[in-house]
């Protein structure tokens, strides 16, 4: 956007860089296009709690943590997981029942809930909320989807998400101090 008196363009950073790390302009890229897909694929569902009336700071004070909200923070995965992944057989029409998992993360020792950790299937990359915890959402071409979770000062650990076992459930996950 063009700045103008009315819509001008901000002067610092909204988002501290330990909040959303940008490497260079491709990275940035990568990351916008992924927040903004996520955010149309929400507002596309019927049965989303998203609101596309709310100024666009509202979203970006809810990742911050600056948000007095009850919202938490999920992510879409769709495509392909670098972690593995069990793709479900059968015609296109198959596919359009998205599942997800609520996961709650904490230190393996002192049961420490570990708030603001990252996500990643390897292509996308998400934040656990305030409380540590983290919807992933997964497309429905999916019987299984690998991830990826993440933190400074711990040893990064994978963990396999199962239809069969995982939808709608809350699942309980831990990292060992590094």
């Amino acid at each position: 956007p063009v700045p103008t008196p009315d819509f001008p363009l901000p002067v610092h950073p909204c988002l501290p860089p330990e909040l959303f790390p940008v490497y260079d302009e491709a990275d940035l890229a990568v990351k916008l296009t992924a927040m903004v897909r996520v955010f149309l694929r929400q507002a596309t569902d019927g049965n989303s709690t998203a609101r596309l009336t709310h100024p666009f700071h509202r979203q970006l004070a809810t990742v911050s943590g600056k948000s007095t909200s009850t919202s938490r923070r999920t992510g879409f995965f769709g495509d392909r997981s670098l972690f593995g992944g069990e793709q479900r057989g059968g015609s296109a029409e198959d596919f359009q029942i998205p599942w997800f998992v609520t996961l709650v993360l904490t230190d393996c020792a002192s049961e420490e809930l570990l708030p603001w950790s990252w996500i990643t299937d390897g292509y996308n990359t998400y934040l656990f909320d305030a409380n540590a915890q983290f919807i992933a959402l997964i497309d429905g071409m999916w019987t299984s989807y690998g991830v990826l979770v993440m933190r400074e000062g711990y040893v990064n650990r994978t963990f396999v998400l199962d239809q069969a076992t995982m939808a709608g459930t809350t699942q309980h996950i831990c990292l060992n101090r590094a």
